[in-house]
């Protein structure tokens, strides 16, 4: 369930990254590994420069994000933005998520 806190929350990382950084993330609903069936929790998503990535408040207490490798799921207390913020750019600036394998025609 989406409290006021949370969304909060949510608001106050997004105008981080835009403060710090310059970096505009929007607000969307998003299915993350701590989420269940069908349920959706609030995203911070980023801009194509920075891969779409996602982050997701897990448990009220803890801002997590999927490495860039898209191994590994990484975790930064909810009162250090600053320090989210320094970890996600150093990560993912630049970083171009790979497109979908296609083969060629046949006949060619």
């Amino acid at each position: 369930m989406i409290t006021r806190s949370k969304l909060n929350a949510h608001a106050e990382a997004r105008n981080a990254f835009r403060d710090l950084r310059g970096l505009h993330f929007t607000i969307e609903w998003h299915r993350f590994e701590w989420t269940h069936g069908a349920d959706l929790d609030c995203a911070l998503v980023g801009p194509a420069y920075l891969g779409n990535m996602r982050i997701g408040l897990k448990d009220g207490a803890y801002w997590a994000y999927r490495s860039r490798d898209g191994g590994s799921v990484r975790t930064v207390p909810r009162e250090q933005l600053s320090k989210l913020v320094d970890e996600v750019c150093d990560e993912f600036a630049g970083y171009l998520s790979p497109l979908p394998r296609r083969g060629l025609p046949r006949g060619r």
